[in-house]
């Protein structure tokens, strides 16, 4: 299933429709829309997005952003004694 007005475009293809520009200006736009989602399971995504892969969605698209790095560094479990291998 994808969420779009038009059933042979994805969702980033139907934001580029919408908001006009050249071919060149649909891939940043896709890319902001994955990163947006990067906190949602990663397969629903990818099919919400219409890409035909993970691989592609996490390599190309979803980006690293200053607010997540953040997030991962502060919050971090605490490893216990429980956790330590060996």
């Amino acid at each position: 299933m994808r969420f779009c007005d038009d059933s042979r475009k994805t969702i980033g293809e139907g934001t580029y429709r919408v908001a006009g520009g050249d071919s060149n200006s649909r891939h940043p736009r896709r890319r902001k829309w994955a990163t947006e989602r990067k906190d949602l399971p990663v397969k629903e995504v990818a099919a919400a997005g219409g890409w035909s892969d993970t691989e592609t969605l996490l390599r190309s698209y979803q980006q690293a952003d200053d607010a997540t790095v953040t997030r991962v560094v502060l919050n971090a479990p605490k490893l216990t004694r429980k956790w330590v291998v060996g």
